[in-house]
């Protein structure tokens, strides 16, 4: 297992850019052997950088996803961002056929994120080179759903841009 976790299977995402995690949804591999080698006592791991320590963020024990895919959330999410997540699995349903082999099996992961906040400005110009600022905002929350943003400005524009700014912790990406 990776320093600073416990011995056991494990998952690891890396990703671009760091996230605060509020939750993971698992499904069982859904194979009709009654269930066998699925995750039983597992936790889930944060580390800030590549080279940190990792964090413990949830613990479960005898606890096995089901075929639809269980939701498991944090009391609250974290307030820290992380760059990687793992799940160590310590132990698994033992296999229905003895000979089988137990390594654990999971049919997907998905590690739960709050939505990034995120700064745009809007702006608009008549002559190609003289741009005009007409609409700003902070902190807006952006996920996959449609979201509505109020603009009020009676000048008409040949041309618009629009300008973000994802925030990330201390650091604007």
């Amino acid at each position: 297992a990776p320093n600073g976790i416990p011995n056991g299977e494990f998952l690891i995402l890396e990703m671009p850019y760091m996230r605060r995690l509020s939750g993971v949804i698992i499904t069982s591999q859904g194979r009709t052997d009654g269930g066998s080698r699925q995750p039983k006592d597992w936790n889930i791991y944060g580390r800030e950088t590549t080279g940190s320590n990792w964090e413990l963020l949830m613990e479960q024990v005898d606890v096995s996803p089901g075929d639809t895919g269980d939701q498991y959330d944090l009391d609250t999410p974290t307030i820290k961002e992380y760059v990687s997540f793992a799940i160590v699995i310590t132990r698994n349903t033992p296999p229905v056929i003895s000979a089988d082999k137990t390594n654990t099996r999971i049919g997907q992961i998905q590690f739960l994120c709050v939505p990034p906040e995120m700064d745009f400005k809007i702006y608009g110009n008549n002559d190609t080179t003289n741009w005009s600022e007409i609409h700003s905002e902070t902190n807006a929350i952006i996920t996959s759903s449609p979201s509505t943003f109020n603009i009020s400005n009676s000048t008409p524009y040949l041309e618009y841009a629009l300008v973000c700014t994802r925030k990330t912790g201390s650091d604007i990406r």
